[in-house]
């Protein structure tokens, strides 16, 4: 059964666990210093920095900002290579959405054909589609990238897209309607 158990500063196997599923999952414009996220989840009772365990066994890592009520925003989601292709990323996404029934949103990476990992974005994309993510038709540019915001119910806005980034130290982000992703790209080279 999936459970998340919280990382803390005093269990350093945890934390050795959460940063190497971390560094191998996200590129390195991605991914905050992990010091700041071990701060803000141990100072925040928002920010919540977990291990996706299946009992007693982990199985990945996810950071997220809860968000009253009953939603929240996933900045990390990772499945631990060693897991992945045993279904746990699908039995994670139902896990989140009992415990945030008002509605998940989360980014994921820009659909470009001329990327590097141009195929695993898709895959990603469709993974996160065939698990009940909609398309909000909005798109985010922050931490270095273009992004999806994709959510699991339509009461989930960019607004809370936003107030969740204030929790994470007011992470910048430019949010704009993915039919703009031309000037926003041009804006920002």
């Amino acid at each position: 059964m999936i459970n998340f158990k919280n990382v803390t500063l005093d269990a350093q196997a945890d934390i050795d666990y959460w940063n190497k599923i971390y560094v191998e999952a996200f590129p390195a414009y991605e991914r905050a210093p992990l010091e700041d996220l071990l701060s803000l989840a141990n100072e925040t009772e928002e920010v919540l920095m977990q291990i996706i365990c299946d009992d007693d066994k982990q199985v990945g890592i996810i950071l997220l900002t809860n968000m009253a009520p009953e939603k929240a925003f996933i900045l990390y989601l990772a499945m631990d290579a060693d897991q992945r292709g045993q279904g746990y990323g699908s039995m994670v996404l139902p896990a989140l959405q009992e415990i945030f029934p008002a509605g998940l949103i989360l980014e994921t990476e820009e659909l470009d054909a001329a990327a590097d990992n141009a195929t695993q974005r898709e895959r990603r994309y469709g993974f996160y589609q065939r698990n009940g993510m909609l398309d909000s038709s909005f798109m985010s540019y922050s931490l270095g990238g273009i992004f999806h915001l994709m959510r699991s119910t339509d009461s989930i806005t960019t607004d809370d897209y936003l107030k969740a980034l204030d929790y994470l130290n007011g992470i910048p982000a430019l949010v704009f309607n993915k039919s703009n992703v031309e000037n926003v790209r041009k804006m920002i080279q």
